[in-house]
């Protein structure tokens, strides 16, 4: 009874896999997916293999196993950010990753917040950031911070860029005499002597930016002085204050090259470039004569001078004069005293010698109006010499050299044996005294 159950039960199953082959198309097999599709075996179950099979055409091909096995679809990386950006390519085959680094502001660096736990970012360094003790080596020069230290000491200087650029001041930086640190935001700074510069000449202190170095200049603007006589600018360019106003461009007298002729007891003494002569009376003709080389072989000389003459009976006279070296001869434009013993109050005299007049070549008198006599100077004159190759020029200008009048012409050969190459300041004390100051003098060509 058992065994007839048992093949009842058999038939019926193999009936219903028929069956489910004839009405699904599935195939169940033990060989693998072979032969032609068909409308009866659309799907074919390998049961070795695990893997089921369907129709594509007329062939089968696998769709699907029973473990493992399958397409990729889709593939992210996710968020990898400020630290990396990432891209991938292929993503539903072999997915391949690349990273690139994030761009960031300049002078940030990736640290945990100032002062508190917390996640990561990028920001600005901070003094908390820094370590509080240590050292710091420069070129060889070891400094341990928090403490002075000299990074110049040893044959060779060395610079060190100390907190550049974070607004903090620098403490502890020791200079050698007479040095500062220059340096650039592409270079550390490196000590730099700064020289002297005196106040001769207006000598002020340069930088040059390309070379980092300093330097005395001698011209700009500011730090004026006054020492008398003269009013001085930045520049070193000296002006006397004038009478009818405002200020006279200066050449001073001292900076020339002087000779005596017949210096007797007089002296030359020079304040700020201002010449003073003393020349104490004498009997008889004695010019006191101060001389230096003309500029050239037709050349003029100019003065602005204070006279200080004797007003008393023989009392002296002063000017300029030019002089012939070859012959001693001289021609004399002079400021006549009240009471001098040649006519004024401008006199234009020929000397043979220092010591010698020769009033029959030239005594002439000036003055702008009809009174030729002697007089007290209210403002002194500026007086002038040109001597252009044919004629010896007198010219006096009451009005410190703006306008000029021509008061004598004399042809030079009647006082000279040939034509004067030395211009000069002079003095004729006589039986008084003449103590002439010359501001300014100028010796030059036409």
């Amino acid at each position: 009874m058992k065994i007839l159950e048992r093949t009842i039960v058999w038939f019926i199953a193999a009936a219903m896999i028929l069956a489910a082959q004839v009405v699904l198309g599935v195939r169940y097999d033990t060989t693998g997916a072979s032969g032609t599709c068909n409308s009866k075996s659309v799907l074919w179950w390998d049961n070795v293999g695990g893997t089921l099979y369907g129709c594509k055409g007329t062939a089968y091909i696998s769709i699907g196993g029973g473990g493992g096995g399958g397409t990729v679809t889709s593939f992210s990386s996710g968020n990898l950010s400020p630290l990396f950006t990432t891209s991938v390519a292929s993503p539903t085959t072999t997915p391949a990753l690349s990273f690139s680094l994030s761009s960031q502001s300049q002078n940030l660096f990736y640290a945990s917040p100032n002062g508190s736990s917390g996640s990561p970012a990028f920001r600005a360094i901070v003094n908390a950031d820094l370590p509080g003790s240590g050292s710091v080596t420069a070129n060889g020069q070891t400094c341990t911070l928090g403490s002075t230290c000299d990074v110049n000491s040893g044959a060779t200087a060395h610079g060190l860029a100390l907190n550049q650029g974070n607004g903090n001041a620098i403490t502890g930086l020791v200079l050698g005499a007479h040095q500062t640190t220059i340096g650039t935001a592409a270079s550390d700074p490196n000590a730099k002597t700064i020289p002297d510069c005196t106040d001769t000449g207006g000598n002020h202190l340069n930088f040059t930016q390309s070379t980092d170095a300093f330097s005395c200049g001698t011209s700009g603007g500011g730090g004026g002085s006054v020492a008398a006589p003269y009013v001085t600018d930045g520049s070193g360019n000296k002006y006397l204050p004038s009478p009818i106003g405002g200020l006279l461009a200066i050449t001073t007298p001292g900076a020339a090259s002087w000779s005596w002729d017949n210096q007797g007891t007089a002296s030359i003494t020079n304040t700020n470039g201002a010449l003073y002569m003393l020349a104490p009376g004498n009997s008889g003709n004695a010019l006191r004569v101060y001389y230096t080389s003309a500029a050239g072989a037709h050349f003029t000389v100019t003065t602005y001078m204070a006279a200080n003459i004797d007003g008393k009976s023989g009392g002296g006279s002063s000017g300029i004069c030019m002089r012939e070296s070859s012959s001693g001869k001289i021609v004399t434009w002079q400021l006549v005293g009240s009471a001098a013993s040649v006519s004024g109050p401008l006199n234009g005299l020929a000397w043979t010698t220092s010591t010698s007049v020769n009033s029959g070549a030239l005594n002439t008198a000036y003055s702008p109006g009809t009174n030729t006599s002697q007089s007290q100077w209210a403002i002194m004159p500026a007086l002038r010499l040109i001597y252009d190759g044919t004629n010896v020029i007198f010219e006096v200008s009451y009005d410190m050299g703006v306008t000029w009048l021509s008061a004598i012409t004399k042809t030079a050969t009647l006082v000279f044996t040939t034509a004067p190459d030395q211009g000069c300041l002079v003095a004729w004390p006589n039986t008084g005294q003449a103590n002439p100051t010359y501001f300014h003098w100028t010796n030059t060509t036409p």
